[in-house]
């Protein structure tokens, strides 16, 4: 036999037997706790995918308001120093509908969700 074949050769026999050693080791059940919940009497326990993502988005949420409701602001505060500039009048008007808008979402994101599990028929994530 050549030294290619007998290479192959032993490189197949390696494969089955890693192979089937595999199958032993893999048959084993590994139990990680998780991480998110590390109480599962708690009332904010994450266990499942759903509930993360719901987690997450309320935040997001959360963040987009705050951020919206701090525009709103800063647009009163371009509109009060405009001083009759078209330009900044216009440039308070506009961070002023952009922050509206901001708020509408934030305010209308959870909700909308809601409406779209009730008619889909099924339950919405929740704690």
């Amino acid at each position: 036999m050549n030294y290619k074949l007998k290479s192959k050769l032993v490189f197949l026999f390696l494969i089955v037997v890693f192979l089937g050693f595999a199958s032993v080791t893999l048959a084993d059940v590994i139990n990680i706790p998780n991480p998110l919940c590390l109480d599962t009497t708690s009332p904010n326990c994450i266990s499942t995918f759903s509930q993360l993502i719901t987690k997450i988005t309320d935040f997001i949420l959360d963040i987009i308001g705050v951020l919206s409701v701090l525009m709103f602001v800063i647009a009163g505060i371009f509109y009060l120093i405009s001083a009759g500039r078209p330009e900044w009048i216009k440039r308070g008007k506009d961070t002023a509908l952009y922050a509206a808008i901001g708020i509408a979402i934030a305010l209308l994101g959870k909700g909308l969700i809601l409406v779209i599990t009730d008619v889909i028929g099924t339950t919405p994530p929740g704690p």
